[in-house]
């Protein structure tokens, strides 16, 4: 992508946040509200559908779980689009703290993509509806 701000900061529910302390990069996460309307085979949504493109919190960080404060700030941004429905997030056991945090958030798994490795690591796809989080 050659203009990371301009492609997140033109479109309503998207947008793209670095947290830093003081000088110290702390994480990211990215919101991407320009999806075509939601084509999920479990769920059908009226409205946009936005993804969580980028999520990363370093680790020295992770205890603290600042990673849930991140997450928030970018639903509560993505929700203020009133024609964004639904946002999803990529969902992988390889990434435990981030899992945690879709979780705690109230992100609901909505279909496994694929397996991977030897153990046969499910990846997935989570979602967070409007009226969903509307009521925590």
């Amino acid at each position: 992508m050659y203009d990371i701000p301009t492609y997140y900061s033109n479109k309503p529910g998207s947008g793209f946040w670095l947290l830093e302390y003081g000088e110290t990069f702390v994480g990211l996460i990215a919101v991407d509200a320009t999806n075509k309307p939601k084509s999920s085979s479990t769920n059908e949504t009226k409205g946009k559908t936005a993804t969580i493109r980028h999520f990363f919190v370093e680790e020295a960080f992770r205890g603290t779980n600042i990673q849930e404060d991140l997450l928030e700030h970018a639903v509560k941004h993505a929700f203020k689009d009133p024609k964004v429905q639904r946002i999803e997030a990529f969902d992988s056991p390889l990434v435990p703290y981030l899992r945690a945090c879709l979780r705690n958030t109230g992100f609901q798994l909505d279909h496994n993509t694929k397996k991977i490795g030897l153990l046969g690591w499910s990846l997935g796809v989570r979602y967070l509806d409007r009226d969903e989080w509307k009521e925590k």
